[in-house]
């Protein structure tokens, strides 16, 4: 990829190859930023989009990639408070207030921003393990399958599945370079 000063610079003169480069690098990291608050994928992309268009609007401004990404993570979290706060004008299902401080009660943005590029991390390595491995991960982790309904669906033995679903974690644990225990809490989250 581009050396980051180039992108920005290039970004800022307003050349489109510029933003396809910083949405293919932001978009995931966001929509799963947008998802912590939202838990609406459509209106998440939405406001993801939205964002690139604002970016692109201001692209002037930035002059580090520092400052766009803080930019990026503003932007789409007051996109998802002002959703939050529109659902509150319908029928009240639930308080929105209490969402809201919910939301930045406990954990602040900083904390949503660091874990959703690490979930948009774990995501861009299992695409790059192996076939096999990958879909034996998937069908696991995203699907809830269990060992005998995967190898029933995959016609391969119960002992295949388990040894590339292993090596699989083993491989992702590898590259992700952190903690076990975080580790672990990043694959119970792609089960939430």
């Amino acid at each position: 990829m581009e050396k980051e000063s180039n992108i920005i610079a290039n970004f800022s003169l307003g050349k489109e190859n510029a933003l396809t480069s910083l949405f293919h690098q932001y978009s995931s990291p966001l929509f799963f930023f947008a998802m912590q608050y939202l838990k609406d994928e459509d209106i998440a992309k939405e406001i993801v989009s939205d964002t690139f268009v604002k970016s692109w609007s201001n692209r002037t401004q930035f002059t580090s990639m520092a400052s766009l990404k803080s930019y990026l993570y503003v932007v789409t979290k007051n996109a998802c408070l002002n959703q939050l706060r529109s659902i509150s004008r319908l029928p009240k299902i639930y308080d929105v207030a209490d969402v809201e401080s919910e939301l930045l009660g406990d954990q602040d943005a900083l904390t949503k921003i660091i874990r959703t590029e690490l979930i948009s991390q774990l995501y861009e390595q299992i695409e790059l393990l192996p076939p096999l491995q990958r879909q034996i991960f998937k069908m696991s982790f995203f699907e809830d399958l269990s060992t005998e309904e995967i190898a029933a669906k995959m016609t391969i033995a119960t002992s295949s599945v388990y040894m590339n679903k292993s090596r699989a974690i083993n491989t992702l644990r590898k590259k992700m370079n952190v903690d076990d225990r975080i580790f672990t809490l990043l694959l119970l989250l792609l089960v939430r």
